[in-house]
């Protein structure tokens, strides 16, 4: 990876860390948008791997947000996506999330994670980074609706750098309600 590649990931962390300062402290109103504050919250969702290509592939995708406590805004993030290719990813990072009105929240994140290519894309290098953006709707004060968009690439560790893109809708639970927290 190189420096200047380096440097600009690590100012844009810095200035979304910077953006959710000012939102430290608040307290949002009870009800839809309401954020749990402890134990994780779990998504399922389906996802298209490759939208770029005119033939993507589509995925399931597993995700748990805040394992570990919260650090101002921001959270943990670590999930699985597995394709019909074969294709597997698996990450963790760090997430934040900007409220805003009507139950919507605005969720950034980045990522690093494993990648095995199976029958799918070859993205040039196990080691992949995710940048993603998760817009979520509140339908409950414990069941969310979302849609995501997420960018992955190996920074140019290795000879080959494609890409790839990748959109998704899922639903996430709250841990009272978690039937997957519950099984997993």
């Amino acid at each position: 990876m190189s420096i200047a590649r380096a440097g600009s990931g690590l100012a844009l962390l810095v200035l979304l860390w910077g953006a959710a300062s000012p939102l430290v402290g608040q307290v949002a109103a009870p009800g839809v948008d309401e954020v749990p504050t402890r134990g994780a919250v779990s998504r399922l969702g389906v996802a298209y791997i490759d939208v770029r290509s005119g033939q993507p592939t589509p995925a399931l995708e597993l995700t748990y947000y805040g394992l570990a406590p919260r650090f101002r805004r921001a959270s943990t993030v670590s999930g699985l996506v597995a394709s019909a290719r074969g294709e597997f990813y698996l990450y963790g990072g760090l997430e934040l999330r900007f409220p805003l009105p009507h139950g919507i929240a605005a969720i950034p994140s980045v990522s690093a994670g494993v990648y095995e290519e199976g029958a799918g894309l070859d993205l040039g290098h196990p080691l992949e980074f995710r940048s993603a953006l998760l817009m979520e709707l509140s339908v409950s004060s414990r069941i969310r609706v979302s849609a995501v968009f997420f960018h992955l690439s190996n920074a140019g560790l290795g000879e080959r750098n494609p890409g790839t893109e990748g959109v998704g809708l899922g639903v996430s639970f709250a841990p009272e309600d978690a039937i997957l927290n519950r099984i997993l």
